[in-house]
């Protein structure tokens, strides 16, 4: 089954102290919480659900049949995919800014090295070798 869930305008929290959740699991929820809370308006969540056709027999509701455990599960992934996801994408995007700037940067201390006349034109191109001296006749 593949599951296609849309939060809209959701908040979590979790309590600093809980006997329910583990220490460890605490710590690993809260950075799902914050993304949650930062990204209100809309949350999509896809998944998909893989169970055997016998978890249904003789099951009168999903709760017989396991599928809200494993339902939960996956989710639970998804969410955490979602967050990891988030976090490589503003590490790339920092890098890139990063790059750019400094590829900025050495295109106008190569223009203000031209117009100050340190450079020739041709250090200004790129074209470093190629005339650098006059022709001699």
């Amino acid at each position: 089954m593949n599951f296609d869930l849309r939060f809209n305008n959701i908040k979590a929290a979790v309590p600093l102290q809980t006997q329910d959740i583990s220490y460890l699991n605490n710590a690993l929820i809260r950075p799902i919480v914050a993304y949650m809370n930062a990204n209100r308006p809309r949350l999509p969540i896809k998944c998909q659900l893989k169970l055997d056709l016998s978890n249904f027999d003789g099951s009168w509701t999903i709760y017989d049949s396991c599928l809200v455990d494993s339902l939960s599960e996956e989710v639970g992934k998804a969410f955490a995919q979602l967050v990891q996801d988030e976090r490589e994408r503003n590490r790339r995007l920092k890098r890139i800014g990063l790059w750019s700037l400094q590829s900025v940067t050495k295109s106008l201390i190569s223009l203000f090295e031209y117009a100050r006349g340190t450079r020739s034109f041709w250090h200004f191109m790129g074209l470093t070798g190629l005339y650098d001296h006059p022709i001699r006749s």
